[in-house]
């Protein structure tokens, strides 16, 4: 599943004001691709990451939060992320997470 282009962009706008931005943020698209059974940890300060995607068989914690579809008892999935972000996959095969970086101008 994915999240349409509106509805992240309205989000994003929303959040940047909530965090006293304003308007003045740089957006970058990422895509990371996670081999099988590994995982890929980023740091950030002031910027936050969205996913734009809701893959199955990913694990993405940060300091906001979890997003974890397997994790049955979880009643709250985050698609915001910052902080130290963790995303691991939890798949046999390389898995693709797309998201995008919001930066503090």
């Amino acid at each position: 599943m994915i999240m349409s282009p509106a509805i992240v962009m309205e989000y994003i706008r929303f959040r940047a004001k909530e965090l006293g931005l304003g308007e003045a943020y740089i957006l970058r698209m990422k895509h990371f691709a996670i081999p099988p059974q590994q995982q890929l940890n980023l740091h950030t300060s002031k910027d936050f990451y969205v996913m734009i995607e809701m893959p199955e068989d990913l694990r993405v914690e940060s300091d906001r939060g979890v997003y974890d579809l397997s994790e049955l008892d979880q009643s709250e999935q985050e698609y915001e992320h910052r902080g130290t972000i963790q995303i691991s996959n939890l798949f046999n095969f390389t898995n693709h997470l797309k998201m995008i970086q919001v930066i503090p101008d």
